[in-house]
C-alpha cells in the first residue's frame, strides 16, 4: 500500500477481486469509502479515539 500525506488510501488488488468487492458493496448501497470508514470506526477506533476523530473532523466548522 502506498503511503503519502494526501489523505488518499491506495491499495493494489487483483482486478477481479476489486470488481467482486465493488459489486458486493453496491448491492448493499455502499461505496468503498463508506464501507472502509464504517469498518475503521467499528473495528479500530475505541470510543475515546472516535471522539477525538470527530472533534478533529469538525474543527474547521463554526
Amino acid at each position: 500500500m502506498a503511503v503519502g500525506n494526501s489523505g488518499r488510501l491506495v491499495v493494489e488488488l487483483d482486478p477481479e477481486l476489486k470488481l467482486q468487492i465493488r459489486w458486493a458493496l453496491k448491492k448493499r448501497g455502499l461505496t468503498m469509502k463508506d464501507w472502509l470508514l464504517e469498518q475503521v470506526h467499528k473495528d479500530l477506533l475505541s470510543a475515546e479515539e472516535h471522539e477525538v476523530a470527530n472533534k478533529n473532523r469538525y474543527k474547521h466548522v463554526k
